[in-house]
Formats: C-alpha cells, structure tokens, sequence
C-alpha cells in the first residue's frame, strides 16, 4: 500500500498527528503504549504537533463503569457490590487521569462521529494503534472509530502496531474490517497470528511492528518512574483470574531464592493474599519502578512481559485463559518462547535470559518499526 503525501507539501509546515488508540481505562499498559507512541512521534521533528484524540466509547461512561448490575445478583446483592467497590473504582480514575493529563496531549472528550469530524480536521495524519483497537470481543463489535472511519478524505490514515487480539472473524465482522481497511495508507500489525490471518484475506502489503512501548528505551522509562520503597522481591503482575497460580509459583520460587513476594493488585481492597507486599493504587510511573528494581517477574500480562524485555529482567510468562496471540508473538520473533511456565514449573531450572543476543533481534525490530513511522514524514 502506497503512502500518499496529499496535504503536506511545505517544509516549514507545522504536520498535526491525531491518535486514536486505547488509553483509558485502569490499565498500565493502556497508558504506556499511548504515552511511548505520542513521544516517539513528537520527537522526530519539532514541526510535529501530536495530540491523543479523547475518545472514550459509551461502554465505559462513567455510567456504565461504575453503575452496571450484575445480572447474576438480586439487587440487594449488587447495591451492596457497587458501594463497596466504587471508591477504588474512583481512586483508581484519579490516578490514571492525573497521569494521562500530566504526561499526554490530550483532546478535549469525543463520544460521537460529529465530534470525531468536528475536531479531525485540522489533523494532516491520523494514526490508529496500539493496544487491542481491532479486537471484537472486547470492543463489543467492531468500532468503526479505532479504523478511523471518520474526518476527509485527504488526511492521511495508518494503523501503527493495530492489534486484533484473536484468531479469527466472523462474516459480518469482514464485511465491515474490508470496507473500513480501504480507507488506509499504510498498517503495521502488532501479532504474527493477525499478519498472517490478514494476509489469508488478501492484505499482503501489511508489516510486522513492535508495541509503541519499545519505541523508548529504557533509560528514557526510567526518567518519568516514581521510586517505591521495597528490594529483593519476585514481582508478580497478573491480569483475570490466575493470581491465585502465580502466587503459588511465585511464593515457591521467592522462598527457594530468599526474595520477598511482591503483587501488583487491581483487586478490591478487602481482597488478602499470601505475598509480603501488595501494591494497590499505584500509579503507571510507580508500576514502571515495580518492574525495574524486581529481581524476576511472574505475569500474564502482555505489557509485563514487554516492559520486563525493554528492561532487561529476568521474567516467565503465565497464559492467559484468552488473547495470547500477542505474547506468543512477542516471545516468538525474540526466540522466548521457553520462558513460558505452568503452575508445576520448576522455575530454577529455567536458565538465565542472555539479553545480549535478545537486544539484538530486538533492536532490529525496533529500527523496522520506527522506520515504518518515520516514513509517513520522509517527503515532508
């Protein structure tokens, strides 16, 4: 697919990039990749202005987030559940909008195509990607909004880093992708699986790239990291519903190693479990300090076993009972794929990561992606 370069054609013009991606919610990794992707861009030229369009879909208004029953509970039972998780609900949306307001250029709130049209217009570029923009199952539908279905025609759309997050479509769900695809000048796609699945349906001309948070080195992470007071610790991160196997692992390993037990909880507060220290209400810079001064990582999270890459740490990875395309992925083009464990692993008999032949496959991947974006602007 063929770049073209319709409305940028002056060199002392200023270029505005508008993202589209997932970046809220009560999400590390969310943030991250939202926060490396808007640097990254602004940092190759000083004429680019990127902002981060607010778009925040109804099905997580604040209504929603905070008062939607469970239709399995009667409704004593689930006015007892919302005020008892309400106030981390809201601790948490402080947390996370105190950094996003801090550390990314935002738009003023978009929910709707008019808003979306209204505010697009002054943008030269959209870009859409990364996290999970294309995955039906947890968009609720495809979203024609993460395909960049909206603004004129003349601006230039490209998909960075866009991840489906499952195997397949169904009929319907093609009909629409083939329709709002079209619109593209140029996609990167973040999993094999999905390359490989879009391929099948006659995108040849689609590329591999990194997630946006390998686009900043590590060094540059630690510039924004928050210190947290604790040392010698296996660090545990678990997204769903197996924290209770990753504790098991994890308490095991720490104790044959003499290292503390640390998690990293979204859990609500009156939730206890067997580990020396629990971190809730942490915000994505202390989580980014969590992760550096950890000793091993235990996670499930896709962005764990990313930052623990980017930060040269020794990790193992948990899979997920759903969406573990893209850590195959990951651990696959960096030949990591052992680092895969199971509630019975032995995990001292697993052998230390060489990072030095890891950094180099990794680099080259990371030139490619750059280079991927860098060529939106080459003629400008």
């Amino acid at each position: 697919m063929k770049l073209n370069y319709r409305n940028i054609n002056k060199k002392n013009d200023i270029i505005y990039i508008g993202i589209v991606t997932i970046h809220y919610g009560f999400n590390f990794g969310s943030v991250l990749q939202c926060y490396a992707l808007s640097r990254f861009l602004s940092n190759i030229d000083n004429r680019i202005k990127v902002e981060v369009i607010n778009y925040i879909p109804s099905r997580y208004s604040i209504k929603r987030r905070y008062f939607t029953f469970n239709k399995k509970f009667g409704l004593l039972k689930n006015l007892i559940y919302l005020s008892a998780t309400m106030p981390y609900k809201m601790v948490y949306q402080r947390i996370f909008n105190t950094f996003l307001n801090r550390y990314i250029p935002l738009t003023k709130k978009v929910c709707n195509t008019n808003d979306l049209n209204r505010i697009s217009s002054k943008y030269n570029i959209l870009i859409a990607g990364s996290d999970q923009i294309w995955n039906s199952d947890y968009n609720e539908g495809i979203d024609p909004v993460y395909y960049l279905n909206f603004g004129k025609e003349e601006i230039i759309r490209v998909a960075y880093a866009a991840s489906c997050g499952k195997e397949s479509y169904n009929l319907e769900e093609w009909k629409r992708i083939n329709k709002y695809l079209r619109r593209f000048d140029n996609i990167s796609i973040r999993e094999i699986q999905s390359l490989e699945m879009l391929k099948q349906h006659g995108y040849k001309d689609f590329v591999l790239a990194l997630d946006p948070i390998f686009l900043i080195k590590k060094s540059e992470w630690l510039v924004i990291t928050t210190s947290v007071q604790v040392k010698s610790y296996v660090l545990v991160y678990c997204l769903d519903s197996d924290i209770e196997s990753l504790l098991t692992i994890a308490n095991r390993f720490a104790k044959k190693k003499g290292l503390k037990t640390v998690l990293v909880n979204y859990c609500h507060y009156w939730n206890k479990y067997n580990v020396d220290y629990t971190f809730r209400y942490q915000s994505p810079t202390q989580f980014l300090s969590l992760i550096n001064n950890a000793e091993y990582i235990i996670t499930n999270s896709f962005h764990g076993i990313a930052f623990s890459i980017n930060f040269q740490k020794q990790f193992f990875a948990y899979k997920r009972k759903k969406y573990n395309n893209r850590i195959d992925s990951l651990l696959e083009i960096l030949n990591l794929k052992k680092r895969y464990i199971t509630e019975n692993s032995c995990l001292e008999e697993y052998k230390t990561i060489d990072y030095s032949k890891i950094d180099r496959l990794k680099e080259q991947y990371v030139k490619e992606s750059k280079d991927f974006l860098r060529s939106i602007l080459i003629k400008v």
